[in-house]
């Protein structure tokens, strides 16, 4: 049927409502960001830490890009999540989904997260805001991608700043019904 990709803004609901969707479809997750954040724990880093260690060694983003790469390529009814997801080629139908948010709004979000827990709102938009700038430079370097960001490059747009994880899935699995 199709590779769902999810992506988008700091705190706007992808992971969870990635989730959801995978289970609703019965469709396997692929995240790369749990793939980081374990990294980042066996390495006793931070997230942000880990992030600066990807900035020196480009060879290791890569490879993990290529592992989510060679997934979206050879398996069908998935949902890849990542930031590098929707730019990867599939021999399936591919459906890029991008989920927008308020960065005050997603930054309280993620103040919910373990991770942050005793940073200050303002904090966590700093961080957000640095590692988004973070990844543009990165990813330009990388891949020569002017903005990942750039709501243009997707089938779907959803802005998620007043929607629950709930009323978000319903309105992406409304969407998705259309297109695949």
């Amino acid at each position: 049927m199709a590779v769902v990709t999810i992506t988008g803004h700091l705190g706007s609901g992808k992971t969870t409502v990635a989730k959801i969707i995978s289970q609703t479809l019965g469709w396997p997750h692929h995240y790369t960001g749990k793939i980081m954040r374990d990294l980042a724990e066996q390495r006793n880093l931070t997230i942000e830490e880990f992030y600066k260690q990807l900035e020196e060694s480009p060879d290791l983003e890569k490879e993990i890009d290529r592992k989510q790469a060679g997934i979206i390529n050879s398996q069908d009814n998935i949902v890849a999540e990542g930031r590098m997801a929707f730019f990867f080629p599939s021999q399936f139908k591919k459906i890029n989904v991008f989920f927008k948010v308020d960065e005050l709004e997603g930054a309280r979000r993620m103040k919910d997260r373990p991770d942050n827990q005793n940073r200050t709102l303002e904090e966590i938009l700093t961080k957000a805001r640095d590692r988004l700038n973070t990844e543009r430079e990165r990813y330009k370097k990388l891949y020569g991608i002017a903005d990942h960001m750039d709501e243009k490059l997707f089938n779907v747009v959803i802005d998620t700043t007043e929607l629950s994880a709930d009323a978000t899935t319903d309105l992406l699995l409304e969407n998705l019904r259309a297109l695949i």
